[in-house]
């Protein structure tokens, strides 16, 4: 039995995300915040963690790029969850007794059309979608409604008023698993479509610097999908790049360190960090 850290309580969509992959008997750590997460995993509090990193509509949850600082952690898993907003309500709510809504501003968001229908209801940002359903429960609070998941209806005894309240049908959420080491647990892995490496770097200050190394990673053979750039807190004005990538099977962590020292060696980066090869996985 292992202990899973994530941010939210059971019913939120990171703890489904931890069953669909882990399975269901291991210690669950619900924290309020990402950094906790990090935090955990990083102090051996615990073995995994799971963390949202983006959304198919609202985009990067850019913060959490920054908690790589707290430790050495690698992603070793990442796992895409088709989303279902549901609206939740007391079982003794109605429609009509609804005066205003809760949930997590990017789950609020993802639902904006739904929302738009309902302007009268005020909208309360909370830190946790099953937090929300949660509230409404303990609360019995029949003028509130909660935005969440199908699960969190279920695990806090909430009516589902309305099912599939997101803006685009097909909105996802990618999580990223983490541990200390790379090579996690692959139990309860669904659907591996394809292996995926994350790498971080500060470019050199020459003229160029970030269209060189991006033309060293063509020649590399990696597919590039994202990019990001992070502000390096310590120097004003300079930055962190972060980049996610498609690779090959048969690519590692040792070819692709090797890659980026070759790269540091040719002052074209400054320093460079692997911070996962990983399998991608559906549910």
């Amino acid at each position: 039995m292992n202990t899973i850290s994530f941010q939210g309580i059971e019913g939120s969509f990171h703890h489904e995300v931890a069953v669909g992959y882990f399975g269901q008997d291991h210690k669950w750590l619900g924290r309020d915040h990402f950094g906790e997460v990090f935090d955990d995993v990083a102090n051996d509090l615990a073995e995994f963690g799971v963390v949202a990193i983006e959304n198919s509509n609202v985009g990067t949850i850019v913060g959490n790029l920054d908690h790589f600082d707290r430790g050495d952690l690698q992603i070793v898993a990442e796992v895409y969850l088709s989303v279902q907003q549901c609206l939740l309500i007391h079982p003794n709510a109605t429609m009509d007794t609804i005066t205003e809504v809760r949930s997590h501003p990017m789950a609020l968001d993802q639902c904006r059309g739904y929302l738009r229908n309902h302007s009268a209801w005020d909208r309360i940002e909370v830190s946790d979608t099953a937090g929300a359903a949660k509230w409404v429960m303990d609360q019995s609070a029949i003028h509130v409604a909660a935005i969440g998941s199908a699960l969190a209806a279920n695990v806090y005894g909430l009516s589902i008023a309305a099912r599939s309240i997101q803006q685009d049908a097909t909105n996802q959420t990618r999580f990223w698993v983490l541990a200390k080491q790379s090579g996690g647990m692959q139990a309860g892995l669904t659907n591996i479509e394809s292996k995926k490496g994350s790498i971080s770097f500060v470019t050199s200050h020459d003229s160029g610097a970030l269209a060189d190394a991006l033309v060293a990673m063509k020649a590399n053979g990696w597919n590039l999908t994202k990019i990001e750039s992070r502000p390096v807190p310590e120097v004003p004005w300079r930055y962190r790049f972060y980049c996610d990538m498609e690779l090959s099977s048969k690519s590692s962590i040792p070819e692709i360190v090797s890659s980026l020292n070759s790269l540091e060696q040719q002052n074209i980066i400054e320093s460079s960090r692997v911070l996962g090869v990983y399998p991608v996985n559906h549910f």
